[in-house]
């Protein structure tokens, strides 16, 4: 659904307005997601301090585009409600403002209707955001699936996800078709206006939220992070 109801507090490049070029623009995008989710895994392991960051492999990020495209009622759904502050833009891992705050409620519901929340659940969670027509975001849940499937997730860590940036205009549609191709299991919060998104701070896929205990934010993310990375920081969160 176009969002005319409420203008966006930021503004995300559209991937479609990319001229000639893009091939390195993509090499560097990559070289900067290795960057940005290598200090993740330092800010978290180290508690924020001055200690080199581990060596790890990650993919790169598209950047979001338009975050709302089709409607809750489109969808047979309902749209999400969203309460509590809101974070600001995910721009950088070092010196990131929302380390630290309380992260937004969300409340919406998955595919098949049933309620979906985002909130403090008593242990550490991983969010992850999604959209369908990101390629990053195809090759993360086709990892994370395999890591899942092998009882990896540790018991005392939770995993959500957001299905965010839904448009039938673009590739891969629709996403709940996708997602149960690749037998996703860990609960969908279906975004259907992009409000949770933009609440979380959303500037590119896959986004990952890092969530301690309390419900504190611990660090923020974009790109592909492979399961050895997941591993180090789900370690790393406060229980």
């Amino acid at each position: 659904m176009s969002r005319t109801q409420a203008a966006p507090r930021f503004e995300i490049p559209d991937p479609k307005s990319a001229g000639p070029g893009r091939g390195p623009l993509i090499i560097v995008g990559s070289i900067v997601a290795l960057i940005v989710v290598a200090a993740v895994v330092a800010i978290i392991l180290t508690g924020g301090g001055d200690s080199s960051p581990a060596t790890i492999e990650s993919g790169a990020a598209s950047p979001a585009g338009e975050l709302g495209g089709s409607s809750g009622a489109a969808l047979g759904l309902q749209d999400p409600q969203v309460a509590g502050v809101a974070l600001p833009l995910f721009e950088t891992v070092q010196g990131d403002p929302a380390v630290g705050r309380q992260a937004p409620i969300a409340s919406g519901t998955d595919f098949d209707g049933n309620p979906v929340e985002l909130h403090s659940t008593g242990k550490p969670t991983a969010i992850v955001f999604l959209a369908h027509w990101c390629p990053h975001c195809q090759r993360e849940v086709k990892d994370l699936g395999t890591w899942l499937s092998e009882g990896s997730l540790p018991d005392d860590v939770a995993l959500l996800s957001v299905a965010t940036s839904i448009n039938p205009d673009r590739p891969n549609y629709p996403p709940d078709e996708w997602l149960a191709r690749e037998k996703w299991a860990p609960p969908v919060l279906v975004d259907t206006t992009g409000a949770v998104a933009e609440a979380y701070g959303l500037s590119a896929f896959p986004y990952w939220v890092f969530l301690n205990a309390d419900g504190t934010v611990a660090a923020r993310a974009t790109g592909e992070m492979s399961t050895a990375t997941l591993e180090q920081v789900l370690a790393g969160l406060k229980r």
